[in-house]
């Protein structure tokens, strides 16, 4: 399916455990900055985007950056309403820890079971220090229903636009 001439605007919400690199992907996404002394989010940070795709569609997308240690908090109902889809964002050099990766797809699509969700793995540039197997990525993206995995580096900006690209088609292109 080709993507129709118009304007779009999509509430995307980032989440994942502390220190995966949230703000720093949403910040190279939107500012093409990377700052190593970032500290961790303790509510919820609020971007501005907007993608042009060659068809001439073009989508404003509102970025919610959601602290890690907040996904029980009484601000979650208010953060996760009305979102169009969903960042889920992993640290590959941490052990991956599939009750996290539960809990956070159970909080995303407290309103909407079939959500979009592309999960993300965070710091690719540190290949000699990754943990996370291909094959346990490929299980859980097809047990959760991933609509993708991007594995990216925010540092060296490696895939950063390809994610939220890759959402945002998506969205377009199932009128989600």
């Amino acid at each position: 399916m080709s993507l129709e001439k118009k304007k779009y605007m999509f509430k995307i919400i980032v989440v994942g455990d502390n220190g995966v690199g949230k703000t720093s992907l949403v910040r190279r996404y939107t500012e093409d900055k990377f700052d190593e002394t970032t500290k961790h989010t303790i509510s919820d940070n609020y971007f501005k985007a907007h993608i042009t795709f060659f068809s001439g569609s073009s989508a404003e997308i509102q970025l919610w950056d959601f602290g890690g240690q907040a996904k029980h908090g009484h601000l979650l109902n208010n953060f996760v309403a009305g979102a169009r889809g969903a960042l889920l964002l992993i640290d590959m050099t941490l052990k991956l820890k599939i009750i996290n990766v539960l809990e956070w797809v159970n909080m995303v699509r407290m309103h909407d079971m079939s959500l979009p969700i592309v999960l993300v793995g965070t710091k690719s540039d540190l290949k000699e220090s990754i943990l996370v197997d291909k094959e346990e990525i490929q299980h859980i993206k097809e047990m959760f229903r991933f609509t993708d995995y991007i594995e990216t580096s925010a540092k060296l900006s490696v895939n950063v636009f390809k994610v939220f690209y890759s959402l945002v088609k998506y969205l377009i292109e199932t009128k989600k």
